[in-house]
């Protein structure tokens, strides 16, 4: 008896917490497993304490307890925001993230049930002690070495069987680490440096003023835009001047999170080599003032991958820095700064506007005045919730195309030598193929959260001495977007590869166009 009632103390929560999961979700493996593996561990931590709690105080005995029912909870409730299990991509974002973006993620993500399973954990916790469990021996605390054991052969079946990948703390341990190896793998890279002394760049027209425009868009998925065939005119701006445009319609990011993904489209071998180059950087040494304009929030000025990138430029400005606390400005806070970097007196100018654009909670991310769409919206899975969320993304995406007309009239009223060309980093599935917002290729990854709008405004100055080769048809990974931006911005550049150029004559698409976790997308998704 003294035997039965502990294991059943470490074992119940994940019986029928994983239980329900399999009775509520449609069946997949993974739950299976994921039950297999907290029963496992639930085992594992009853034997180990036997062993060990008449050394520990009753504290941390329940200390360990509700954590091991923590993690079972956490690891539920990601799968029910999600539809997907804890992976390394979560703790990634976690550790790449902020306190406001995490007040952001809880609020999309974290209902008030969380709350009912908080008190939960704190009666199991009571009646853990309650029992009288903690002191009384049982059979495996007089036979500590046959305790170890079997806990010893625990672990190795889970770990050979790969039962121990969805494990919490296995994941949350691996993963950190990880993190850290590759923060300090970055620390040895120059990519914050104005200039890379490892390539060779210089411009092709050196006797033109030139002012070009990257705007970097946020979460921001290719249908969801009228000008992509949206049935909403969700882009009623860029539409009247869509014949100014240069719009490509098969464009893909090549990861769903935006570290990653500008990591890879914003620098020439994605900083997993000791030489590497950023487009900043490439305008630096090709001679044109730089500079970075981003509403992102960074982690830290000098603490983040992306921050760490936007450094190289001349002139760096974060309008979504802790001064503002847990407020989040709105996209229009840069458009001074804008201003102003496009009236510097420097000839040749390059300047990057980084959007919050349609980040997670849609709905802050327009101001009041466009909140155009509040009727039912079409979707596969309507419900009060999904039609909200649809039409707060529309609303903002609204807002988005109404900041890039102002952008190119901005450009345009300079009538000098210029482009102004715009991508988002990644895009979001908002109930359009599964019943999910968001976007996270772990589990059921769909093309949303890879197709992105990617189109180009030019000049007529530009257009006389661009020979760009434009075929708006083309499949493309953002993955080489710095070859493209070579030939864009007219450089020559020694690491420079014609056949990953989408405006070159020579371009050689990508066969499969593999993406975020080994994906194939053309198989996965167009086909």
């Amino acid at each position: 008896m003294n035997l039965i009632k502990p294991l059943i103390f470490w074992t119940l929560p994940a019986l029928l917490i994983n239980s329900i999961e399999l009775v509520y979700y449609e069946f997949d493996a993974y739950l299976i497993q994921n039950l297999v593996e907290n029963f496992s561990i639930g085992v594992l931590l009853f034997l180990i304490v036997e062993v060990f709690k008449n050394r520990l105080k009753s504290f941390w005995l329940i200390a360990i307890y509700v954590l091991h029912l923590s993690f079972i909870v956490l690891e539920s409730l990601f799968y029910a925001g999600f539809h997907t299990f804890f992976s390394a991509s979560a703790i990634y974002i976690f550790l790449e993230t902020n306190q406001a973006e995490a007040q952001e993620f809880i609020n999309t993500y974290v209902s008030y049930n969380l709350l009912i399973v908080v008190v939960l954990i704190a009666a199991l916790s009571f009646l853990y002690k309650k029992f009288g469990i903690l002191k009384k021996a049982s059979f495996f605390s007089n036979h500590k070495w046959l305790s170890l054991l079997f806990s010893l052969v625990i672990l190795l079946i889970l770990k050979f069987t790969g039962y121990i990948v969805p494990n919490f703390t296995y994941i949350t341990t691996r993963s950190v680490a990880k993190y850290y190896v590759e923060s300090q793998k970055f620390q040895d890279l120059q990519i914050s440096q104005s200039k890379s002394p490892d390539y060779q760049v210089s411009s092709r027209i050196d006797n033109k003023a030139q002012t070009y425009v990257l705007v970097i868009g946020e979460s921001t998925t290719r249908s969801a835009l009228g000008i992509y065939g949206n049935s909403r005119n969700t882009t009623p701006k860029l539409s009247q001047i869509s014949a100014e445009l240069n719009i490509y319609d098969n464009v893909i990011s090549s990861q769903t999170h935006t570290i990653e993904a500008l990591r890879e489209s914003l620098t020439l071998n994605h900083l997993k080599a000791s030489q590497d180059i950023s487009i900043l950087q490439l305008m630096n040494q090709a001679g044109f003032k730089t500079f970075w304009l981003s509403n992102q929030r960074p982690v830290g000025l000098h603490e983040t991958l992306l921050t760490k990138i936007s450094l190289a430029a001349d002139e760096v400005v974060y309008t979504n820095t802790a001064k503002w606390g847990s407020k989040t400005p709105l996209d229009e806070v840069l458009l001074p700064y804008f201003e102003k970097a496009l009236n510097d007196a420097a000839e040749k100018k390059f300047i990057v506007i980084n959007l919050l654009a349609t980040h997670n909670e849609y709905k802050k991310r327009y101001p009041p005045n466009f909140e155009i769409f509040t009727n039912q919206p079409e979707t596969k899975f309507p419900s009060t919730e999904a039609f909200q969320k649809i039409n707060a993304y529309h609303n903002s995406v609204v807002y988005v195309d109404y900041l890039l007309n102002e952008i190119i009239t901005k450009v345009k009223a300079k009538d000098a030598m210029s482009y102004v060309l715009y991508f988002s980093d990644h895009g979001d599935e908002v109930y359009k193929d599964e019943n999910f917002i968001g976007h996270n290729d772990g589990y059921k990854a769909t093309a949303s959260m890879f197709e992105i709008p990617f189109f180009l405004w030019q000049s007529s100055q530009y257009k006389q001495l661009s020979k760009l080769d434009l075929m708006p048809h083309r499949p493309y990974v953002t993955r080489d977007f710095i070859h493209s931006f070579v030939d864009l911005s007219h450089l020559k550049f020694d690491a420079y590869n014609a056949k990953k150029s989408l405006f070159s004559k020579s371009f050689q698409p990508d066969d499969g166009r593999v993406v975020g976790k080994s994906i194939h997308y053309d198989k996965a998704f167009k086909n």
